[in-house]
C-alpha cells in the first residue's frame, strides 16, 4: 500500500522554527539589497531580439529582395487576406442561407415542477402572486429574456399554487 499523502508531505516539509531565525544552510542564499539600487535597474540587452533591418545590402542577410523572393503580387505589394488567386472565395462558395428572424419571441423556459419545488423549500411565497420578478429574485429563473417566461407543463399534477 502506498504511503498516505498527508504523512508524506509532513515528512518532506522542513521544520519551522518558532523564533524566526533562518536555518544555517539558508544563510548564504539570503539577499540583502538597499533601496539605492532602484535607480540603476535596467533590462539586460540580451533580453530583446535585435530588429531585422531589411534591404540594407547583401551582408545583412536580408538585402536586395528582403526575403520576399522575385516578382509577383506578394513581392510588389500586399494580397488581401481572403484572396485565393482568382478562385471563388470560400465565403461565396459556402454562403449563409437565410437570416435572423426579427419577429421571433425569445422566452425563458421554466417547468411547473421546479416552481412547486421552490414553494416547498420556502424560497417562493405561495400567499403572494408568483410573477416574473418573484421568480428572478428567488433565483428560480436565471437570465430572464426580454420577451418573458414560457411555462412548461412538466409537473402540472404537482402544482397546487396559482401563478400569474
Amino acid at each position: 500500500m502506498p504511503p498516505r499523502l498527508p504523512a508524506l508531505t509532513a515528512a518532506l516539509r522542513p521544520a519551522q522554527s518558532t523564533n524566526g531565525i533562518v536555518s544555517a544552510f539558508l544563510v548564504p542564499f539570503l539577499q540583502a539589497r538597499n533601496a539605492s539600487i532602484l535607480s540603476n535597474l535596467q533590462d539586460k540587452d540580451e533580453a530583446y531580439s535585435k530588429r531585422i533591418r531589411r534591404g540594407r545590402g547583401p551582408s545583412s542577410g536580408k538585402g536586395k529582395t528582403s526575403g520576399r523572393g522575385h516578382k509577383g503580387q506578394k513581392q510588389h505589394g500586399s494580397v488581401p487576406a481572403r484572396f485565393q488567386g482568382g478562385q471563388t472565395t470560400q465565403d461565396v462558395v459556402h454562403h449563409q442561407k437565410g437570416g435572423d428572424n426579427f419577429f421571433s419571441v425569445e422566452m425563458s423556459p421554466i417547468n411547473l415542477n421546479r416552481i412547486q419545488d421552490w414553494i416547498d423549500q420556502g424560497r417562493l411565497d405561495p400567499t403572494k402572486p408568483i410573477t416574473v420578478k418573484e421568480l428572478a429574485e428567488s433565483r428560480c429563473l436565471h437570465g430572464v429574456k426580454n420577451d418573458g417566461v414560457k411555462l412548461l407543463a412538466r409537473g402540472k399534477e404537482e402544482l397546487k399554487t396559482p401563478i400569474n
